[in-house]
C-alpha cells in the first residue's frame, strides 16, 4: 500500500535525494545565454540589437508570459519577430517625420 501521496518522499521518491540537487535556470531573464540565444533569432532579420533594446525584448516578452515556455518554440520566435517588425514599423515612420519636419 502508497504511502500519504501528500508527502513528497511518498509523491516524488527523488525529491529530497541530493544527487538531484537543482540546478540554475540558463534561460532565467537576464542571462546572458538568453540574451545571446535572443540576438542569433534577431540576426535572422539582419538587426543587431543594442543592451536597451534587448533589455526591452525581455521585459515584453516577460510580460506577456513567454519567457517560461520552450525557447525553441515557433510561438515564441514569431512573438520575437513580431516585437522586431514594431520596432522597424517605429523606425520607419520617425525616419519619415524627419525627413518632413527638415
Amino acid at each position: 500500500m502508497p504511502g500519504d501521496l501528500k508527502s513528497p518522499e511518498q509523491s516524488v521518491p527523488y525529491h529530497y535525494d541530493t544527487k538531484y540537487e537543482l540546478g540554475s535556470n540558463p534561460f532565467e531573464p537576464g542571462s546572458d545565454d538568453l540574451r545571446r540565444y535572443l540576438q542569433s533569432v534577431v540576426m535572422e532579420k539582419n538587426i543587431v540589437l543594442e543592451p536597451d533594446r534587448m533589455t526591452n525584448l525581455v521585459m515584453y516578452l516577460n510580460n506577456k508570459g513567454f519567457l517560461c515556455r520552450n525557447h525553441g518554440d515557433e510561438s515564441f520566435r514569431n512573438e520575437v519577430f513580431k516585437y522586431i517588425d514594431k520596432i522597424k514599423k517605429a523606425q520607419k515612420v520617425a525616419k519619415n517625420w524627419q525627413t518632413l519636419t527638415a
